[in-house]
C-alpha cells in the first residue's frame, strides 16, 4: 500500500510503503470499565498477537522493500530509513520491529450492533 511521498529537509523526495492485512487472525477486545456512559471503554487491539499475522506482515515488508528497489523508483530512492538494515537482515528483529510499529490505519470495528 503506497502511503505517502514527501520532500525531506534536504529537498529529496521520499516515499513510504505499508503492509496491510485485511483479514487478520489476531483478535482484540472491547471492555466496559464502568456503567457510566461517559467513561471510555478499554480497547485492546492485540495487533500481531497471532504469529500468522506477523509472518504475513514480514512477507509484506519484504515485498515492499523489493518494490522499492525497482528502477522506476530510482528518482525517489534515498535509501531505506526504517526499518534499519540490521533489522531487515534479522528475521527475529524484523518480527519485533513489526510488533512495535503495527497499528490500525482505519477504525477498529467488529460485528457489534451499532443501533436499534
Amino acid at each position: 500500500m503506497p502511503v505517502s511521498q514527501f520532500p525531506t529537509r534536504a529537498g529529496e523526495f521520499v516515499y513510504s510503503l505499508g503492509s496491510v492485512i485485511e483479514r487478520q487472525m489476531s483478535i482484540g477486545s472491547l471492555t466496559l470499565q464502568s456503567k457510566d456512559p461517559h467513561v471510555q471503554p478499554r480497547v485492546q487491539e492485540n495487533f500481531c498477537a497471532h504469529d500468522d499475522d506477523v509472518r504475513r506482515l514480514i512477507d509484506g515488508v519484504r515485498f515492499a522493500l523489493e518494490v522499492g528497489e525497482h528502477d522506476a523508483f530510482d528518482h525517489l530512492n534515498a535509501g531505506v530509513r526504517s526499518p534499519s538494515a540490521a533489522v531487515i537482515g534479522d528475521e527475529d528483529a524484523l518480527a519485533d520491529w513489526i510488533r512495535n510499529v503495527a497499528s490500525s490505519g482505519f477504525h477498529p470495528s467488529c460485528a457489534a450492533r451499532m443501533g436499534p
